[in-house]
């Protein structure tokens, strides 16, 4: 759309401007209190991809989650990458299970695909998780740190019941 924007100086002086203005819709995200994200947001030469599981894919308690991501290095230097999976529950805005592992080796302009396993815990409660990727470099997050994030559909059937402990006692 245009706008006319009229300018006047101290001296009452006017002038106008024709100008284009375009409006973008930006995606809110929304605020996550309880999880770890990057501390400066998404900084550096990292790009970390959840290349498996697929988005809104479906698992049952006690699965294993079988992660597969990419890591990048865009920039010039060598760096030891940090990466952490997080299942969180959006509902109760907290890490349901983590898993870290502790200094890839990435070379500058380079990119390594990397598997991590993530346990869908036996009481998790039937609310909205998403699977959450941090990957940062190590002792310099500020300067290189990149995320990625996909939803999580977590099944817990009727009849799926854990029994965690069984006692029996002989009737005299």
């Amino acid at each position: 759309d245009d706008i006319i924007l009229i300018l006047v100086d101290s001296d009452g002086a006017t002038t106008s401007q024709i100008i284009n203005v375009e409006v973008k819709a930006i995606e809110e995200k929304q605020i996550r209190e309880g999880l770890d994200v990057c501390n400066e947001g998404v900084v550096g030469d990292i790009d970390v991809k959840i290349r498996e599981p697929d988005d809104n894919e479906e698992f049952s308690i006690k699965e294993e989650i079988e992660i597969k991501l990419e890591l990048e290095n865009n920039g010039n230097d060598d760096m030891d990458i940090i990466v952490k999976a997080i299942l969180y529950n959006l509902d109760e805005d907290e890490e349901v299970e983590t898993e870290k592992v502790k200094k890839i080796e990435l070379e500058d302009n380079d990119d390594k695909t990397i598997k991590l396993t993530l346990k869908v815990p036996s009481d998790i409660v039937d609310d909205d998780y998403i699977l959450f990727v941090k990957a940062f470099e190590d002792a310099n997050e500020n300067k290189n740190c990149a995320e990625d994030e996909i939803d999580i559909d977590i099944e817990r059937k009727d009849h799926n019941i854990v029994i965690n402990k069984i006692s029996i006692s002989p009737i005299n």
